[in-house]
């Protein structure tokens, strides 16, 4: 019920297949962030999290300030009983 999703594999082994497909079975009240650049930097993934989210985070903010942007988020949706998943 919890976490970040991450998947892996071959090139043409269906990995994005994989995640549409997930995408249309999960409810509607799950808000789903793709990231599809395997190559991001850790403060990067964050970063490329909250830009899909439609957070305000510039590339300049700090890894601190973005984990209490995606915090806040995350919270809210909790509140109003949606799920995040990434």
């Amino acid at each position: 019920g919890e976490g970040i999703v991450k998947v892996v594999g071959e090139v043409g082994s269906g990995k994005t297949m994989l995640c549409r497909m997930l995408e249309r079975e999960l409810p509607d009240e799950c808000e789903i962030v793709y990231v599809a650049n395997p190559r991001l930097l850790p403060d990067a993934v964050l970063h490329a999290i909250a830009t899909e989210l439609g957070l305000a985070a510039a590339p300049t903010d700090s890894k601190l300030k973005v984990l209490h942007a995606l915090q806040d988020y995350l919270l809210a949706r909790h509140a109003a009983g949606k799920r995040v998943a990434s």
